[in-house]
């Protein structure tokens, strides 16, 4: 059966021994939101062995993945991971925006000191 992971996941041996996912991992140790990836060699639940239905049941359970091979579902996880990446985006913006305003000040408040204790040779 093909699933797609609703969130990041450990790929802990029992997962892994079911799960391949191909090119799709970015660590060999996480399975990431996204990923579209079969469980077992059959399509349908019922066609499973045992502990890949046990798998399956306590990943759904977990809220980890969810049937790939619902169109609302796929898109409401791509939509998901979009305006995730927006959000890092933008925080990582502010972050910068605050790192330059921090600097500026820290730098104002050097040559105001600087100039302040007479140091720095007037220019005539």
């Amino acid at each position: 059966m093909q699933f797609i992971a609703l969130r990041d996941f450990a790929k802990v041996p029992l997962i892994a021994k079911h799960i391949d996912l191909g090119d799709q991992t970015r660590h060999p140790n996480a399975i990431h939101k996204g990923a579209v990836f079969n469980i077992g060699k059959r399509d349908k639940f019922k066609e499973l062995q045992q502990e890949e239905k046990e798998l399956v049941a306590q990943l759904i359970l977990a809220r980890c993945i969810a049937d790939a091979g619902d169109p609302k579902i796929v898109k409401a996880v791509q939509d998901e991971i979009a305006a995730d990446a927006l959000r890092d985006e933008n925080r990582a913006r502010r972050d910068a925006d605050a790192q330059k305003a921090f600097q500026a000040a820290a730098l104002t408040d050097i040559l105001t000191r600087i100039v302040a204790s007479g140091t720095i040779p007037q220019h005539q």
